[in-house]
């Protein structure tokens, strides 16, 4: 079972059979599940739940490369969904190039609920130690 903070999840993936399966999976597992077949579709369902979708899962793969645009739109919004990637097929060296210019985890599909929970539980854990990190280096914290 996922962090009880975190309930909503937007799902984007211009599949519908996966989208679909997604959906079943992740509402089983006790999720909100908002679902977008492209960027557009995305940015008003989020934009009509102000502060309500808590993580986003969207495939890179969304056409004209629009699915790391998303990522980069949901990131700059207050308070940011948590943003996690998935795709298939990807080689080797897409993945890496990913890992090294994004913080967000990168699942492959198939997404499993699980797959997805333990990334987002282990992301959710370093940024919070990246945030502690921050403060301790800036002397802000023990003032």
């Amino acid at each position: 079972m996922h962090d009880s903070d975190i309930t909503e999840l937007l799902l984007v993936d211009t599949d519908w059979m996966e989208r679909s399966r997604l959906q079943r999976e992740f509402a089983a597992a006790g999720w909100r599940v908002w679902a977008a077949c492209d960027a557009t579709s995305a940015i008003r369902i989020v934009r009509e739940r102000p502060h309500a979708i808590a993580a986003a899962l969207v495939d890179l793969q969304l056409p004209g490369f629009q699915g790391r645009r998303l990522m980069a739109q949901l990131e700059e919004l207050d308070p940011p969904p948590i943003c996690m990637a998935m795709s298939i097929g990807l080689n080797a060296l897409a993945v890496e190039a990913f890992r090294l210019l994004s913080s967000a985890p990168l699942l492959l599909k198939p997404v499993q609920t699980a797959h997805f929970e333990a990334a987002l539980r282990e992301h959710t854990s370093s940024k919070a130690e990246n945030r502690i990190a921050r403060l301790l280096a800036s002397g802000a914290y023990g003032r």
